[in-house]
């Protein structure tokens, strides 16, 4: 039995280690609940979600074939590659393969990546800066409307950032340690990142490895050769399904969508690459060059009526501590590592801010590769104000001015949005406003002790990361001033679990600024049928209906005029299908000799094409030698978009 004196001692001991146990339990219980969150507002609903038509074609295809599987084919006898890489699209195939063909099997891959998102940007931002940032962070990230539409949908764009996310970890832990295998596996990183969505992998390679040879506590040489063997392995890793694919004979693979001469280095670096910055690289190849419209608007694209209220709500805050965050870091030795990661996010939002202004070809939601650098600026600012607030004589003025200045911009956007959310730009200005007017008056009453000089601030934030002592009004205000930065935010991606307001899985964006919002709230028609699975209706179940019927030993059950009309037959699993031109309609496949061989072969009988696709050698060569099939024959009365052709007349 311990003595008498012994027990006190004892007794404090242990209430310490319970009190520390306590609160790691705490800790541990903020990224739970953040990933919870998450789960909810990315995965409610999957049985009705939205699926991207050409994409959950493929992943049907892909599903039931492994030569579709390998290659990416678009039908399951891989005739023709999709114009992507496959890499995202094998974990949607796998789970189909595993649950079954349904919708929110093809999403949950989505879901899981989306969750797993969040919780690697929590561990990195911890790491990097500490709690509180990684739990303002993480929610930034988790509740950005792009990011929530996003992970509800098909899309490739959720594993890219996942893996990105995973490359900046293996990055910021390479610079603390100056392991060169931590810095390869960032290579890895961003070379399954490439698998993903191909050349906007590569795009960060700079925010990785230049704060690495900032940083890394190494000589230059050694810093030098380790990013370039690490640019090596991520480019080795990255080229990798490619040149599998161009080594394999052209007779054991699927013609490869989106090029002119079936090499699928330019399927990957052009079409999909360099070509999206102006032309495909002229001749034949411009012209099969696809993509969605920035709308012309140079550097305001992020600033437009589209595509600001999808990402930019924290973008100012974030931008405030990018600058803040270095500029008073410029005296610190080489090493900091705080600035390091500072430099790194700054790139990260630098590089995808010049692309999306630069760029003529995107879709909206491509913007979502902004969100873990806003998410972990905000997170680091948050602290990084905070403690210059507590600290500075001078620049303490720069956190109340950057809360006031976000309120500011959150304001100007939901006002644009006059009928959507109407209480929400009013709650926002009494709490981010109020927030800004606390802090400016409590400032007062913090203790003479907490203004020293900034730079001592800055250095103890980089050493110790200290708590601060303030004032309960001092600390609402700052608790007021984090719910005004994403109550915003917030609402709009929340938006999305109401069916009024999702959009379409083609091209997801949040809140009142989709198609599918504008045709059916201001238009009050009906929601439209969601894309599923199986149970082909309306003239697609009836052309398949027919098809089947009339369908022999050929071996493709109909030839369609690009692969939009194929794309309702394949998720109903319908067989082989010959898409000629493919995903454009304007790749040169089959050529006219080859449709015309393969019908002589029997190999294919019917021939759907498209009136509002332009017509190659082989659409012509069909309009002179089939004959048109009456929509009677199949129950409809027009033909509306679509043409039947019968290529083998005298059995009709």
């Amino acid at each position: 039995m311990a003595p008498a004196t012994m027990r006190p001692r004892l007794a404090l001991a242990t209430g310490q280690a319970s009190g520390a146990a306590t609160r790691e339990s705490r800790r541990r219980a903020v990224p739970t609940t953040i990933a919870i969150i998450a789960a909810v507002l990315y995965g409610w609903g999957m049985r009705h979600g939205a699926l991207q038509p050409y994409y959950s074609a493929a992943v049907r295809s892909m599903a039931g074939s492994w030569r579709a599987f390998i290659f990416g084919g678009i039908d399951p006898s891989g005739s023709i590659s999709m114009d992507k890489i496959p890499g995202s699209f094998w974990l949607q195939a796998l789970a189909l393969r595993l649950f079954g063909v349904h919708v929110w099997a093809a999403e949950l891959p989505q879901v899981i990546e989306g969750v797993c998102t969040v919780l690697v940007l929590y561990r990195l931002v911890r790491e990097w800066i500490g709690y509180a940032a990684a739990t303002i962070a993480a929610l930034a990230f988790a509740l950005t409307p792009i990011v929530v539409v996003l992970n509800r949908d098909d899309l490739p764009d959720t594993l890219l950032i996942l893996l990105l996310v995973l490359a900046a970890e293996a990055a910021l832990k390479a610079m603390r340690t100056g392991q060169l295998r931590t810095l390869l596996l960032c290579g890895v990183w961003v070379g399954l990142a490439f698998q993903a969505k191909m050349v906007q992998a590569w795009l960060l390679l700079p925010a990785f490895l230049l704060p690495y040879l900032i940083a890394a506590p190494l000589t230059a040489a050694k810093r030098w050769a380790h990013v370039g063997l690490t640019t090596l392995s991520a480019l080795a890793i990255s080229l990798s399904w490619t040149l599998m694919v161009w080594l394999t004979p052209v007779a054991d693979r699927p013609y490869t969508d989106a090029t002119v001469d079936n090499n699928p280095f330019q399927m990957v670096l052009v079409y999909n690459g360099f070509g999206r910055f102006g032309s495909a690289g002229g001749g034949e190849a411009a012209i099969i060059t696809a993509g969605a419209p920035a709308d012309g608007l140079g550097w305001r694209t992020l600033l437009s009526i589209s595509y600001a209220p999808q990402i930019t709500w924290l973008l100012p805050f974030a931008l405030i501590a990018l600058v803040t965050g270095i500029q008073q870091r410029t005296r610190l030795p080489r090493t900091s590592q705080v600035r390091a990661g500072y430099v790194l996010w700054g790139v990260w939002l630098l590089v995808y801010l010049v692309l999306f202004s630069t760029t003529g070809t995107f879709h909206g939601y491509y913007t979502a590769a902004l969100a873990p650098a806003i998410a972990a600026l905000t997170g680091a600012g948050v602290v990084h104000l905070w403690t210059i607030y507590a600290n500075s004589r001078y620049a303490w003025w720069l956190l109340p001015a950057a809360i006031a200045v976000s309120t500011g911009w959150a304001v100007y956007l939901g006002l644009r949005y006059r009928g959507f959310l109407p209480w929400l730009p009013p709650l926002v200005v009494v709490l981010g406003l109020g927030a800004a007017i606390m802090l400016l008056v409590g400032r007062r009453g913090m203790s003479a002790s907490g203004r020293g000089g900034i730079e001592n601030a800055v250095i103890a934030e980089e050493r110790t990361r200290p708590g601060i002592r303030a004032g309960i009004s001092v600390l609402t205000a700052m608790a007021v001033a984090c719910v005004a930065l994403l109550l915003s935010p917030a609402a709009w991606g929340i938006s999305s679990l109401n069916p009024a307001y999702a959009s379409s899985g083609g091209v997801p964006l949040a809140g009142p600024v989709s198609a599918v919002y504008r045709s059916v709230v201001l238009k009050h028609q009906k929601l439209p049928a969601p894309i599923n699975f199986n149970h082909l209706s309306g003239r697609s179940g009836k052309l398949l209906t027919y098809l089947r019927e009339h369908h022999g030993t050929e071996k493709y059950l109909v030839a369609t005029q690009s692969a939009e009309p194929a794309e309702p037959l394949l998720r109903d699993a319908a067989g082989s299908i010959l898409i000629m031109g493919g995903f454009t309609g304007l790749t040169p496949f089959p050529t006219s000799p080859q449709f015309a061989s393969l019908v002589a072969d029997g190999e294919v009988r019917f021939a759907l094409l498209a009136k509002n696709k332009r017509a190659n050698a082989a659409v012509g060569w069909i309009k002179s030698n089939c004959i048109h099939v009456d929509p009677h024959f199949y129950r409809e009365q027009t033909d509306v978009m679509l043409q039947l052709y019968d290529c083998r007349p005298t059995t009709s």
